[in-house]
């Protein structure tokens, strides 16, 4: 699978022009390095991603002033007429042709045109991947491999998967390897000075390297601790929260945290733990990064012979059921990341958001998915977690 196969079988099962030239998907083929295009059905261009950009050495404004026919000659016009006429024959095979940029400089490229569906005056009439010629063989597998949009998902996963082990081995690299290799330097100029009997010099720079070590240690702990927190093996989960809370509080000062279980930990199944701790490590990511929350809620229940677990911010919120349904659905990483844990795991994973209002994240192990509600308000704003007091959840990601 490759970032290719991933863009392709993305537009092939969105296909809606407002959510592929939204920001997300864009930053997505900016980020993996895919030119791609929108035009309407006259053949001009109204929208260009930075990847395609460079490739015209064009600026945003003189791009969208370009009509198909002007970058893409020979079948550029032809494009246009069969966009009018035959739109549903297009996207079934690339195209050879050539791209001339704004210096007029040509290469060859192969293209694919995905006809988009319309739901808004005046937006594209279609999705246009180029790349060059020496990639022609890829976009054919690419488009061979595009599947169903649970293919597109497990892909999309499996990339953001990849980028974490890059980001980590980058911090094995560039921070703990760089570390290591000033003090072996350092080291091998400790012993050339203890053979001159340079003694105190010696001593000078091992009592540097001893404090310089004792950081290397706590940035291994750190890597270590985002790859699996080693308390969750030795002390379990409950303790492993109670200090992941403190942690976050502390990283960020704006926000309250509250960590509310009722459990013993010894009934909490051992097979969940991780899956659970990871639910909860990304949901407080996602408020970090975008809630703007000042308060979190953090419960973990028995309830209908299960175990749940349930995150309440009283953050911005979002539009859930956009970004959880349908083709958005694809492009919330983070959420879905926590959705295919919880269900890898065999469990059942629920949202709600409101704008201004915050968000409810829940999953629950152990019960059938149809005794799964919401316990009590699912907003900070009066929340009660009493039993007494349970409605069902309105949005089910199970299916």
């Amino acid at each position: 699978m490759t970032e290719l196969d991933l863009i392709v079988s993305a537009i092939k099962n969105i296909q809606r022009y407002a959510e592929l030239s939204g920001g997300r998907f864009s930053t997505l083929t900016d980020s993996l390095k895919i030119a791609t295009l929108f035009c309407n059905d006259e053949g001009k261009i109204v929208s260009i991603n930075q990847q395609a950009l460079k490739l015209l050495h064009a600026s945003s404004d003189s791009a969208l002033k370009l009509q198909l026919g002007d970058v893409f000659i020979q079948v550029g016009i032809d494009l246009v007429e069969r966009m009018r006429e035959q739109p549903t024959g297009l996207g079934k095979n690339p195209i050879d042709c050539v791209l001339v940029d704004v210096r007029g400089a040509r290469f060859r490229v192969s293209i694919l045109v995905q006809p988009l569906d319309i739901f808004d005056t005046g937006a594209a009439h279609a999705m246009i991947i180029f790349v060059p010629e020496s990639k022609r063989a890829d976009l054919h597998h690419a488009l061979a491999r595009s599947g169903s949009t649970f293919d597109y998902l497990s892909n999309f996963l499996l990339l953001a998967q990849e980028a974490e082990r890059k980001r980590i081995a980058s911090d094995l690299h560039d921070g703990l390897g760089q570390v290591l290799t000033m003090l072996k330097f350092r080291v091998e100029d400790a012993l050339i000075r203890l053979n001159a009997d340079k003694i105190q010099e010696t001593e000078a720079i091992l009592k540097e390297v001893v404090v310089q070590l004792r950081g290397s240690v706590g940035e291994v702990r750190r890597i270590s601790t985002e790859l699996r927190p080693s308390m969750l093996d030795d002390l379990g989960l409950l303790p492993t929260l109670h200090w992941y809370c403190r942690q976050f509080e502390a990283a960020h000062s704006g926000t309250s945290v509250t960590l509310d279980a009722k459990i013993k930990e010894d009934l909490i199944p051992i097979p969940i733990k991780l899956p659970a701790f990871r639910m909860i490590q990304e949901a407080t990511t996602n408020i970090a990064k975008h809630a703007r929350a000042k308060n979190v809620f953090i419960y973990i229940r028995a309830q209908n012979n299960g175990f749940l677990v349930g995150i309440v911010d009283d953050g911005v919120g979002f539009d859930a059921e956009r970004l959880t349904s349908g083709a958005a659905c694809l492009l919330g990483v983070g959420i879905n990341s926590m959705r295919e844990r919880v269900e890898a795991s065999q469990g059942a994973f629920r949202i709600r958001s409101q704008a201004g209002v915050g968000t409810a994240i829940s999953a629950i192990w152990g019960a059938k998915p149809d005794d799964f509600q919401w316990t009590g308000a699912w907003s900070l704003e009066g929340l009660s977690l009493s039993s007494a007091n349970t409605q069902p959840l309105d949005l089910d990601l199970t299916h």
